[in-house]
């Protein structure tokens, strides 16, 4: 995982004889964190998740697959509308969610069971940041890419080019 930080410790300077607490909120940037909040960051921002819809994204263990992966779609971008654009200009189909939840409606599903490359997952990583532009949500630039290349080169390097 990325490290977001200045320096190798937060306690640096005149603060770091100061004790401090643990589990108890915290004020970052104008944001509470409470613990058990998940953070998610990357090289465009900070995210905080509460615990709470936290748990509502992730499934619970023992209902984990490891043949179809699920994303929230961001706010703002209508989740069939996202679907047929991949269909019909990237020949990309993905699913929508499942269930009765709310953040169902905002979910969508990649399946990857089979024989699946590294050049797959490329594929379908970037038609949906070209989709997304064309919804006019987020400007194709090759961020999504860039985030999942450590990780595409790890799978790439553990299971050899196909």
């Amino acid at each position: 995982f990325p490290c977001f930080a200045r320096r190798w410790s937060a306690l640096v300077g005149k603060a770091a004889n100061v004790t401090g607490e643990v589990c108890t909120p915290i004020q970052c940037g104008g944001v509470i964190v409470n613990p058990g909040d998940l953070i998610v960051a990357d090289d465009n921002g900070v995210a905080v998740v509460s615990a709470e819809e936290a748990e509502s994204l992730l499934a619970q263990q023992g209902f984990r697959s490891a043949t179809v992966t699920s994303a929230v779609v961001p706010e703002g971008v209508e989740v069939e509308a996202l679907r047929r654009l991949l269909r019909s200009r990237h020949g990309v189909v993905i699913a929508g969610g499942r269930g009765t939840a709310k953040i169902s409606e905002r979910i969508v599903r990649v399946g990857h069971l089979g024989a699946v490359t590294v050049g797959d997952i490329v594929q379908v990583l970037w038609a949906i940041e070209q989709a997304l532009e064309e919804l006019d949500h987020a400007p194709a630039d090759g961020r999504t890419l860039a985030a999942a290349q450590p990780i595409l080169s790890s799978v790439s390097e553990a299971v050899g080019s196909r």
